[in-house]
Order: structure tokens, then sequence, then C-alpha cells
């Protein structure tokens, strides 16, 4: 049961419908792991503390700089040089002392899952590269934990919750990381403090959401935020088994193009990966990043026929529903298997 005064300190939870003290009991219950104390994992923690999730555990091997400052709001200046993960832990402490809460200065390439607790509620996924989120991913799919994913670039941002009821994986979205050199990072093109913020509470939001309720609209859809038009946009994550001839979406092979171009005259090859990727390597057409499909959509003429291609068949797939939503009048194709089956 709540004490008295955990029915004081979550009165705001309770009153809302559909949230009593069951639900509050389930995160006071609750353990999560959060990888990455950097601009997501510091409001992810925080709101989760607040909340009452009665154990964090916290990983990362990194340390505070000035530079993270401005994103990272459980740091201050005189952090500078301490370790994020152990900084962190003492911070939500002495905000909530009742919180359970320990840390661990390693890598998540380091833990092996079966080192990791067994009743484990779910892994927060707030890192910044591909080649740890693969990692989590297979280690997740080892424990059979929820993963709830996100990330920032710039003034945009995305998130979904994997391995949950829907069964969706990271590598469902993102089958292989992308090779280009061209590719940048946070330190080399930047990112707003705000957005991170705002990425870090819906990710909070919806862990919360999942852990008391057992339901989250993040679970099997990716969400992303566009921090410049203050829009969001969802796109359903479908397995690749089945990412065939979805909702009037016309999966095709490579060798598929010229049929259909010569009964299509005026087929407009749309390459929606990012401009760089496309200076670097392309079947023809068109460039329009699939980040830019809100200023595009457009463009195409009426009841135009469209073929998308990226590098694996994800991003054109979920341009394309996204197309399908906006512009019904067109009839849309997407390379199944993407630029690097091509050039196979």
């Amino acid at each position: 049961m709540l004490s008295d005064k955990e029915k004081n300190q979550y009165s705001r939870h309770l009153r809302m419908p559909g949230f009593g003290e069951a639900e509050q009991l389930r995160l006071k219950n609750a353990h999560v792991l959060v990888v990455g104390l950097g601009g997501l994992g510091n409001p992810v923690a925080h709101y989760l503390a607040a909340a009452g999730i009665g154990k964090l555990t916290l990983i990362d091997f990194d340390s505070i700089e000035l530079h993270n400052i401005h994103r990272q709001l459980l740091f201050g200046v005189n952090d500078c040089g301490k370790h994020k993960a152990e900084a962190a832990t003492l911070q939500l402490k002495s905000l909530y002392p009742e919180l359970k809460v320990d840390f661990q200065l390693m890598s998540i390439h380091e833990v092996n899952p079966a080192d990791l607790p067994v009743n484990l509620s779910l892994i927060a996924d707030c890192t910044d590269n591909d080649e740890t989120r693969y990692v989590i991913d297979e280690k997740a799919a080892a424990l059979k934990t929820p993963v709830m994913f996100g990330a920032v670039h710039r003034m945009e941002g995305q998130l979904s919750l994997f391995h949950a009821k829907e069964g969706t994986r990271y590598s469902d979205v993102y089958p292989a990381a992308p090779t280009s050199s061209l590719i940048g990072n946070c330190q080399q093109e930047g990112v707003l403090g705000p957005v991170a913020g705002i990425i870090g509470g819906m990710m909070a939001t919806s862990i919360i959401q999942f852990i008391a309720t057992g339901n989250t609209h993040t679970d099997g859809r990716l969400i992303r935020f566009d921090g410049v038009r203050h829009e969001t946009y969802t796109v359903e994550i479908v397995p690749r088994t089945r990412q065939s001839n979805q909702n009037g979406l016309h999966a095709i092979e490579f060798q598929d193009i010229e049929s259909i171009r010569s009964k299509n005259p005026a087929l407009l090859l749309i390459d929606v990966r990012e401009q760089y990727e496309h200076e670097d390597n392309n079947l023809g057409g068109i460039s329009r990043p699939a980040g830019d499909v809100l200023d595009w959509l457009h463009e195409p003429g009426p009841e135009c026929t469209l073929i998308l291609y990226c590098n694996l068949g994800f991003q054109s797939y979920a341009v394309g529903q996204i197309l399908l939503q906006k512009r019904p009048d067109l009839k849309i194709y997407h390379l199944k298997s993407g630029i690097q089956a091509a050039c196979m």
C-alpha cells in the first residue's frame, strides 16, 4: 500500500482518470535501467525518479564536460570532470531520498545480459550512437525486456518502444547502421537543449504509461518530433517479414523498376535518404530527404506515380506511409530491400 506521504507526494497522479493507487504501486515496484546519462538520460532519469519509480540503475562511462551543461540539467559547471552516472546518482538521491538508485561506470558493451537484474522492468536507451543501440537491442531480446528508445539531432528527435506487446525491434526500423563517412554526430552538427528535454520527457511519459497501465502509443510506432514546426508525426512499425503491400503501399524489388517506369512515363524516382547519401551513391531520380517529407509532399502532381528508395527499405516504407495519409491520390511504390540490395 502507499503511505500517507506517498499519497500526498503523488496526489496529482492519483487524481487522473484511470490512474489510481494500483498504477502508482506498479511504478513503485518497477526497476528501470537507464543507459546513457546525456541529453536524453538526464530528463528520463529525473522524471522517472520524480514519478515514483522504485529503482533506477544508471550506466555510463563518460565524464561531464562544459559543453554538456546546456542540455544535461542534472549537472552544473562545478560538476565538470565527474563521472555522469555517479553525479546523477548523487543528485537524484539528494532530491528523492526514498529512491533506490545505483550506477555502473561502464559501457553497455561490457554488460553480460546474465548479470542484469532478472526482474528488470524496462531499459531506457538514451545513447547517442548506432553501435550501442544494436547491442542494447540484442541484450533486450535475450532478456525479453522492453526498450524505450530515443534519439535527438539538431532540432528534431524520435522515440519508440521496442520488445513490448507489439513485438517490434530496433532492427525492424534500422536493419543496419548507415555507412556513409559523411554522417555527423552531436558534436559536429549540434543539438538544441530543449529539444533533448522534449524527447526525454516524451520517453519518460511513455515509460510511465507502459509500466503503470501496460499500454502506450509508442509501442509499435515510431514518433518523430519536429522542433522547427513543433509538430509530431507517427509511423507504424511493421516487422520486415511483413513489410509488403501494407495499406496500399506496394513493395517492389530493384528489377521491377524498369517495368513500372515503362507503364508510367511520368514516374518520379525519389531517394529519401539524406542529400549527402544521395551524392555518395544513388539509383538516379531526385533527392528528397525523409526528414523533410512535410516540405515536399505536395510537389508531385495529382495522381502521380512514385518509387521511393533508401538504404535498406525502412525509410522509404515510412515515407510511403506518411504520403498515403497526406496524398491518397498518389500511387506509391517503395524499394523493399533498398539500394544496398540493388548494388550487390
